[in-house]
């Protein structure tokens, strides 16, 4: 069995420094030893979640500004789960599952050091960052039964999912969240973020964590929703996918390898709603793969990363142009006006009783 010592020192050697790290300092964290929880106590909060009917004990953890019994702990609004984290240790049961799409808890593995859904979890429950995903129902199995869209079908967020299989180890270079996210956080300075006014324009744009402009911004015509192009991080080896799945007719068996250097294309939706209502996730996929939907779906789709050399109509005729610098930045060109019109999102996600995480929450009131 782990201890709770064990459990707080993992976090304060692995997870605290990483926030610290991508954050540029201004998320500083310490976890400190909390409670250990029946699980069979809480089964009227958590009624419907299968796992939480076990008789295991759950850790909690809490941060250490937080010096009163938890119903004492600052509520600091919606989603009320700033200084809650449960973290499980049970020998049968190894795997790190969460649900968490309105961020008011998170489960967390420490064991197997499942990094990816330590920090998902956290975005959730601290920085209230939605999960993000590309808005296009999908197929499980080609020509089977059409699903919602997948919010775990994104690869180059940790706030969707980094890879199909679950990936472990306390990885130090695990690459930091989506622009907007850290943006959102208070991390990225408002100077740091280009905005796209004219009708055509070339800008440069920064790895992330490095000085320069962090990511542009492109209006939809819509108020509240907007286009985003940043340049993705360097791919720790262990996220990294070996395999050919992508689709590219060109490539030897119509299928190359999922690339990650480039700029990638994103759509921002809070028109409907702030926080998890927020819809945010690739703006693009290749319309060309006959089976996009089930590709898109597994996350076996990079059409919305350009590529050095590459270029993309990113809506209402806007066309974007990479090309890299020699320190890791691109150039990014944009012509044909200054509005990428996009649709507005509105499939509702389900994922457990009284949990909601769609642009369409609100919609009663529009």
């Amino acid at each position: 069995a782990m201890s709770m010592d064990e459990a707080v020192n993992l976090m304060n050697t692995h997870v605290a420094p990483y926030f610290q790290r991508i954050s540029g300092g201004k998320l500083r964290v310490t976890f400190r030893a909390g409670y250990d929880i029946d699980v069979g106590k809480l089964e009227g909060v958590f009624a419907g979640i299968g796992w939480f009917r076990r008789a295991d004990t759950y850790v909690w953890e809490r941060v250490a500004d937080c010096h009163d019994e938890w119903q004492g702990c600052p509520w600091r609004g919606q989603p009320r789960g700033l200084n809650r984290i449960f973290s499980h240790d049970v020998t049968s049961y190894t795997q790190a599952d969460a649900d968490n799409g309105f961020g008011r808890l998170g489960l967390i593995h420490l064991r197997n050091a499942n990094m990816a859904t330590i920090l998902h979890e956290i975005g959730h429950g601290w920085m209230r960052w939605p999960h993000s995903f590309t808005e296009l129902q999908w197929h499980y199995l080609i020509g089977g039964t059409v699903h919602k869209p997948n919010p775990y079908s994104n690869r180059f967020d940790f706030m969707s999912k980094l890879t199909l299989e679950d990936t472990f180890g306390w990885q130090q270079n695990f690459p930091p969240p989506l622009a907007i996210n850290r943006y959102s956080a208070g991390w990225i300075d408002a100077s740091d973020v280009a905005l796209h006014v004219s009708e055509s324009g070339t800008y440069r744009l920064s790895k992330p964590l490095d000085d320069g402009d962090q990511f542009l911004v492109i209006h939809s015509g819509r108020q509240y929703a907007f286009t985003t192009l940043e340049v993705m991080p360097e791919r720790p080896a262990a996220y990294v996918n070996p395999t050919a799945e992508v689709y590219d007719p060109s490539a030897p068996g119509g299928q190359r390898k999922f690339r990650y250097d480039g700029v990638l294309v994103s759509r921002y939706d809070q028109s409907r709603g702030t926080g998890a209502q927020t819809r945010f996730g690739p703006a693009l996929y290749d319309t060309r793969n006959p089976d996009a939907t089930h590709d898109v779906g597994h996350g076996r789709d990079d059409y919305s990363l350009i590529g050095d050399g590459e270029s993309r109509d990113i809506g209402s005729g806007v066309t974007v142009s990479v090309s890299k610098n020699a320190d890791g930045s691109y150039n990014v060109s944009v012509s044909g006006g200054k509005i990428a019109a996009f649709e507005p999102w509105c499939y509702k996600i389900w994922f457990t009783a009284g949990e909601y995480d769609t642009g369409c929450k609100l919609d009663g009131m529009f």
